[in-house]
């Protein structure tokens, strides 16, 4: 499973979603030695060069030079929802989830467990999304304006008659 993880210039480093921080002395941090994986890196930035292939900045916007690096950082937006049916008030897990942009994007996926599914690492745009389970009619969602995160809520879908 990836993580966000991050490291400040002050030794500082957090892993999001885990609640998870440490401090480091200097040159040495304690957690990166104890790292299983080496997913933490601790040091000058021309020294880890190797190791920044597909990192990025968390505001590139803002012009500054950067002190962190991230890599797997979710810096797109996402469309999610939930998926259920109204008649039983049942979760639908294993609909099929289309999603096409305007750009080109194609994407499908399952709902979980619990009739949620996300679509991550989205470029800003337009998308159309299609839900579809044997059994059920297909829910067709058209226009969403991906500019921000999106939530488009419950999605209900009845079954054929």
């Amino acid at each position: 499973m990836k993580k966000d993880i991050r490291l400040d210039t002050k030794g500082q480093i957090y892993v999001k979603g885990t609640g998870l921080s440490a401090f480091g002395c200097g040159s040495h941090v304690a957690c990166v030695d104890a790292c299983p994986t080496d997913a933490l890196r601790f040091g000058e930035a021309e020294d880890l060069k190797q190791h920044l292939d597909g990192a990025e900045i968390l505001h590139p916007e803002y012009n500054t030079q950067p002190r962190v690096y991230y890599k797997g950082l979710p810096n797109k937006y996402f469309i999610a929802g939930a998926v259920y049916d109204p008649e039983i008030d049942e979760c639908l897990e294993g609909c099929t989830v289309s999603l096409t942009g305007e750009n080109g994007y194609e994407s499908v996926l399952q709902t979980d467990d619990f009739g949620d599914f996300w679509f991550e690492r989205l470029a800003p745009g337009t998308y159309t999304l299609s839900v579809a389970k044997k059994g059920y009619l297909t829910r067709r969602i058209n226009d969403i304006h991906a500019d921000k995160d999106i939530n488009v809520g419950d999605i209900e879908l009845y079954k054929k008659a």
